[in-house]
């Protein structure tokens, strides 16, 4: 139900729950069981059980801040802030409390990614786009969920070996042909490197293609779907990328790439 490993930010016996995408974690969850229950119940059953909600709610809620809500405020304050582990690794505890706009964004999209009929619609376009996809022989990783399309970039492009970042050949084709940005799940973003310099590459080279709550018709879908399948008919012209330029953190943010000739 969208638990995530602590990690070493956090005390090893806390329970932290990363939020924000609340239809995909929770709802196909709930649409899945014998019993379904509604969403909202899923969703107050979550916090009675964990002690930190990390809210990365930027698709979804339709605002730009992430923050760190304590469902126990007491302890967690203590343990995390006291602690200073909440600024080393995220920031400064107060770094900047959010706007009224932004408190009033959550509030909203709270209400609307726990409407049934809202996730109903939300999960068949997401699956729709999966099924034609699938039909056309577009490898993605089955059965999509209701966040994201992910296309298997190894099977996409067998001929681009990860050094030459596979992921990141189609992520800049899909923005040519149509104006569609994606992001590489792939060696670009997990890749790391033996002492000799040789990539140890993750086990998997994916794209990303997220779909936000309250943008994207049934008309977008359709083009997105095109631009896709004009782009896998003409996979045969793409060529690998090579980094110009990478930071030494998170070097998927801001690295520049230039096309292997």
């Amino acid at each position: 139900m969208g638990c995530a490993n602590p990690g070493p930010s956090v005390d090893s016996d806390m329970m932290v729950i990363v939020a924000g995408r609340q239809e995909s974690r929770l709802a196909t969850v709930s649409l899945d069981k014998v019993e379904p229950q509604p969403v909202a119940i899923e969703l107050d059953r979550r916090f009675e059980v964990c002690d930190v909600q990390m809210d990365v709610p930027h698709a979804q809620f339709a605002h730009g801040f992430a923050a760190i809500h304590p469902c126990r405020p007491g302890i967690v304050h203590q343990r995390l802030v006291g602690k200073r582990r909440v600024g080393r690794k995220h920031g400064a505890p107060q770094p900047g409390r959010p706007i009224g706009r932004d408190l009033e964004a959550i509030a909203q999209g709270l209400e609307e990614v726990l409407d049934e009929h809202y996730l109903q619609y939300r999960i068949r376009s997401v699956e729709y786009l999966g099924e034609k996809l699938v039909a056309d022989g577009v490898p993605i990783i089955e059965p999509p969920g209701g966040h994201a399309i992910y296309i298997d970039a190894k099977r996409f492009l067998p001929g681009i070996p990860p050094e030459q970042f596979p992921g990141q050949s189609i992520v800049c084709s899909l923005y040519i042909e149509g104006g569609i940005r994606a992001v590489e799940i792939g060696s670009v973003m997990f890749g790391k490197y033996d002492k000799n310099g040789k990539l140890i590459p993750p086990p998997m080279e994916l794209v990303r293609l997220a779909i936000p709550r309250r943008v994207y018709t049934q008309s977008h879908i359709d083009f997105v779907l095109e631009v896709i399948l004009e782009v896998f008919k003409n996979r045969s012209s793409l060529k690998g990328y090579k980094i110009t330029y990478q930071a030494p953190m998170l070097r998927h943010f801001t690295a520049m790439f230039e096309e292997i000739k």
